[in-house]
């Protein structure tokens, strides 16, 4: 008998709202889906804050992104919009760090740490924190999982620049992730008077 592999999903991207995995690390779901690698995502917020769009709506746009994507999972933490909290001692942590323990991904991405967006800076010091936290066996979530470190931990680019240490060709994925994209129209297409 082999012994069983600690992973669970192979490839799991966290973004701070249901439309910023899509947007950012779209393309690279995608090519890890039809290599035939089991991918997820996990949105913090529900995006309730949004000039536009509602809390049902966005839900909606992220059920059909992720099908284009060809998502195995896709969950949605319920963390309040514009209010993540990076913290040490922040409630948000043992929900993230169960989340990530939930579903056990060898390979996590997560937002780079500087960007313009309040929440999308607070996302990246929360998921650091979490990442760190998961492992240790002493840290409590409300379910109450297994410790769980993923095997590494890449940062995935947003507006703001950064040095990448990896690149991965998504040219062939470009379509589809436009179309993912543009499940999102609450939040791509305005609506001015």
């Amino acid at each position: 008998m082999s012994p069983k592999t600690p992973f669970g999903i192979d490839l799991l991207a966290i973004g701070p709202h249901p439309d910023d995995v899509e947007i950012f690390c779209g393309g690279v779901m995608i090519v890890m889906a039809d290599l035939g690698y089991r991918t997820g995502i996990v949105d913090l917020t529900r995006g309730e804050l949004a000039s536009q769009g509602t809390v049902d709506e966005r839900a909606r746009e992220a059920a059909l992104a992720s099908e284009i994507t060809g998502l195995a999972v896709r969950d949605n933490l319920g963390l309040p919009d514009a209010f993540i909290d990076p913290t040490p001692n922040s409630p948000h942590l043992p929900i993230v760090v169960g989340a990530i323990r939930r579903h056990r991904p060898e390979l996590l991405l997560i937002p780079w740490i500087e960007e313009r967006h309040p929440d999308h800076v607070a996302a990246a010091g929360l998921l650091t924190r979490a990442v760190f936290l998961a492992g240790l066996a002493k840290f409590a979530t409300p379910g109450g999982e297994t410790p769980f470190s993923p095997r590494q931990t890449l940062h995935y680019e947003m507006r703001h620049r950064m040095t990448p240490s990896l690149i991965v060709d998504t040219s062939k994925a470009w379509e589809r992730k436009a179309r993912a994209i543009a499940c999102h129209a609450s939040q791509i297409t305005r609506k001015d008077e």
